[in-house]
Order: C-alpha cells, then sequence, then structure tokens
C-alpha cells in the first residue's frame, strides 16, 4: 500500500474513503484522481483506495470482471 494517494481511513463515514466506498459508483476513478501527497513506493499507508486501484487493474486482464 504505497501508491502515495491523499487522504486517510477513519471509517466514521466521513473520511475520504469511506465518502468513496459510500457515494462513488466509479470508485477506482475516485481513488486515480486523489492528489499524490508521497512518491510512490516512498510512504506505506493502508487505505481502501489502493486496494480498489489494484483490482481495477486486474480486471483488466484476460479472466477479469472489469466492465466497460
Amino acid at each position: 500500500m504505497v501508491a502515495g494517494l491523499d487522504g486517510f481511513e477513519t471509517d466514521d463515514g466521513f473520511d475520504p474513503n469511506s465518502q468513496m466506498l459510500i457515494t462513488r459508483s466509479d470508485m477506482a476513478l475516485y481513488a486515480a484522481n486523489r492528489n499524490a501527497i508521497h512518491a510512490p513506493s516512498e510512504h506505506w499507508d493502508y487505505q481502501s483506495g489502493n486496494a480498489i486501484l489494484a483490482g481495477s487493474a486486474f480486471g483488466a486482464y484476460p479472466g477479469g470482471h472489469r466492465s466497460g
């Protein structure tokens, strides 16, 4: 989890990642458009946005289930 995305995860429903999970129909697009506050691989930070971006990338490969 070293994408360097701006955001934090408190699971209170108001943090950027909670808002992404609750209100966004395209969570990967939302995560991809977050500002970077660290260079990739520079800072470890768990956030759902990182996992969603990784899943979106895997879905683009044969056998994935990405629509659109």
